[in-house]
């Protein structure tokens, strides 16, 4: 109160003061500028000054009361939003990855409206979506993910392209990376998710034919590419197994590279589609070069069920068993040879060989029919009763794998010779 008062009393005597300057002397200004001059009292100049200084003072308290609050006010409400959002983008991730996909998505889509980084919330919540088999909802997010991120169109389209592959919808992925190969036809992940798209399709050509570009742009590890090329050409070969399909063969084989083209079991699959193309002399001059690049008795057995030139296929084998007289698989072979040009003692001869290096299903099948061929029914009836027992196996050599044969089924398992013989002993 005090304090008021001593204000009062102090602006009482300036006023005085000033005022009694003022009626002693009012004082002169004048300002002037090119032709115009303005002419007043030195303290109506200096209470104009003062006026104007106030006035400026209230501007500057308004603008700061009013505007920059309300801006100040909105920074912080946004601030808020992308927090809340941050938090809802973390915990929805955390979600997604515990597999609970209906929570996850909810978070996830709150807080893609206020997140920095919207296309995060986007993705991971088209795969929520998929997840929960909700695909309308999923194309919806990856809609908005590419809308909203500049340059996301590759990227985006091969998340969706990945979500339909896992959702068994294969022609709407193809269509999609058919676009993509158009517009960036060396990208190695468009390549190789149109490779996996072709498998899953079962367009075993196409495949073949993109593995240059696969190559080319190391689009996959090249073990897998192989094995690959290796699983394509084997369902083709399959496919050209068909007479009306001879003329096709030549453009498949030669866009396998040498590695495949010399794989046994390749080798084999092409030998049997030529052979049921009408065209066996081809087929037995792939398996005859085959074997001359590395021996391998499944190319061996494919041999010995090969009808091209009997009396020239035999005369071919005979020259093998120089090198190897007591290969089991080769003996088979030239059993099978020598029957099917009616020269039953050698078939007989060469089959008795290969029971006595390898007992198995396939040569008691062979030497039992031949043996009921030649009359002799007890002995013929017991090979294949052998051939047919549990305990008898397939045909084989101590270092290459047994190839499948025409004569035994397949589910006959091991055989043990000395058990054999005893049992024979038994029965006589």
């Amino acid at each position: 109160m005090k304090r008021v008062v001593l204000i009062l009393l102090a602006a009482l005597v300036i006023g005085g003061v000033i005022g009694a300057l003022v009626a002693r002397d009012p004082g002169y200004v004048l300002i002037a500028y090119a032709d115009m001059s303005v002419e007043t009292s030195l303290w109506f100049g200096v209470f104009t000054l003062l006026l104007v200084y106030m006035l400026l003072r209230l501007a500057s308290y308004l603008w700061s009361r009013f505007v920059l609050s309300g801006i100040g006010l909105a920074l912080w409400n946004r601030e808020r939003r992308a927090q809340v959002a941050r938090k809802q983008t973390i915990q929805g991730l955390l979600l997604s990855a515990e597999g609970r996909w209906s929570e996850a998505h909810k978070l996830l889509v709150a807080g893609a409206r206020d997140a920095r980084m919207p296309l995060v919330n986007y993705l991971h919540g088209a795969r929520s979506a998929q997840a929960l088999g909700n695909y309308a909802e999923r194309d919806e997010l990856l809609g908005r993910a590419r809308a909203e991120t500049p340059g996301s169109k590759v990227a985006v389209t091969l998340t969706r392209v990945a979500f339909q592959l896992d959702a068994g919808q294969h022609e709407q992925a193809l269509a999609a990376l058919l676009e993509l190969q158009r517009e960036s036809p060396r990208n190695p992940a468009v390549l190789a998710m149109l490779q996996r798209c072709y498998m899953a399709l079962g367009d075993w050509q196409a495949t073949l034919e993109l593995a240059p570009d696969l190559r080319r742009q190391k689009a996959l590890p090249g073990d897998e590419l192989d094995a690959t090329l290796r699983r394509a050409c084997l369902a083709r070969l399959a496919q050209l197994a068909d007479p009306n399909a001879a003329g096709q063969f030549e453009a498949v084989w030669n866009l396998l590279p040498k590695t495949l083209r010399h794989d046994p079991e390749l080798v084999v699959a092409a030998a049997n589609a030529r052979s049921t193309q009408g065209r066996p002399r081809d087929a037995e001059q792939l398996l005859r070069e085959g074997l001359k690049r590395a021996w391998d008795d499944r190319l061996v057995d494919c041999y010995g069920h090969l009808d091209a030139d009997l009396g020239a296929q035999l005369e071919t084998a005979e020259g093998w068993l120089k090198d190897r007289p007591n290969s089991a698989p080769l003996l088979l072979a030239l059993g099978r040879l020598a029957g099917r040009n009616e020269q039953w003692d050698k078939a007989r001869e060469y089959l008795e060989a290969s029971l006595r290096s390898n007992p198995g299903r396939d040569v008691y099948a062979a030497l039992g029919r031949l043996c009921v061929k030649l009359g002799d029914v007890a002995r013929g009836a017991e090979y294949l009763a052998r051939a047919l027992t549990k305990d008898a196996p397939a045909s084989r050599s101590k270092d290459a794998p047994a190839s499948r044969s025409k004569d035994a089924p397949a589910s006959v398992a091991a055989f043990d010779p000395q058990e054999q013989a005893a049992q024979s002993d038994r029965g006589a």
